[in-house]
Parts: structure tokens; sequence; C-alpha cells
């Protein structure tokens, strides 16, 4: 009973309405979502969040700004598909950033933060007033508007 409960969950919890081998051209990127090109308040335009995170498209989405930078650590691990996903949607919007070094990653956190680092090296470069680290499956509970308010 419980292994049935636990499968369940687990078919649940997938993604049914985007199929494993969707097209990551910048146009089919695009199309899934609202990637906004100016502010969206005056407060998002004079304060500039950058992002560093181990996630996909999705969480992308969430906190699109244009004016935000985001970095993405891809694990040594990763399929070819996956990495090749990732950099597609690196080349489809300027303010994408994927490490180059990849790091054999481990769910004990075993050089999660040297990507990070990595990461941070390259958004310091950037015009941020703050870094905001997400990992894994992390979501900001915060619009960008609200997190601008707020900091």
């Amino acid at each position: 009973m419980i292994y049935y409960i636990k499968e369940e969950l687990k078919e649940f919890r997938k993604l049914k309405y985007l199929q494993n081998t969707f097209s990551t051209s910048c146009e089919d990127i695009k199309k899934r979502g609202y990637y906004p090109d100016k502010p969206l308040s005056r407060e998002e335009g004079d304060f500039h969040i950058a992002y560093d995170y181990l996630t996909l498209e999705y969480q992308f989405l969430l906190t699109c700004a244009p004016r935000n930078h985001y970095c993405f650590i891809i694990d040594k691990k990763q399929n070819p598909d996956f990495q090749s996903k990732m950099v597609a949607l690196s080349n489809c919007f300027e303010n994408v950033h994927i490490v180059n070094n990849m790091f054999k990653m481990e769910s004990n956190g075993t050089r999660i933060n040297l990507g990070n680092y990595e990461c941070m090296k390259y958004l310091s470069s950037k015009n941020s007033e703050y870094l905001v680290t997400l990992n894994n499956d992390d979501m900001p509970l915060k619009t960008n508007g609200e997190i601008a308010e707020i900091l």
C-alpha cells in the first residue's frame, strides 16, 4: 500500500503538459511564458537583482526580469540533453550565464559551493545590489517587484 502511494505521488508531481522532448529554440522558450523586456515597475527598474541557481527554465520564468542576471551551474553528471537545453536557454537570453566549469556535485552538498562561487565571480561584474542564491528546487516566495520593494 505505501509503495503504491509513493508511486502515485511520483506520477502526480510530474509535469505532464510538457514532454521531455520539447523544443529549446529561443522562439519556443519565449512562447511558453511571458518574459518582460522592460522593468514592470519603477522599483524593479532601479533595483537590479542577480540570481544564482541550479534549476530549469520554469524557475527562470518565475523570476525573469530584463535587468536581473541569472547564472546556472550544471552538474557534470547531467546528461548531454539537459546540458544542451540549458545552453539553449542561455543563448536565448543575454542575461543568462552558464558556468564554464562543470562540477560533479553530490546530494550532500559536495562541490555545490564551488559552482556557486563560480557564479558569484561572474555575477560580481554585474551592476546588482544583491545576490539571491537558489539551489535545486528553491523557489522565491515574492515577486521581483516585492523583493525590490523590501530590499
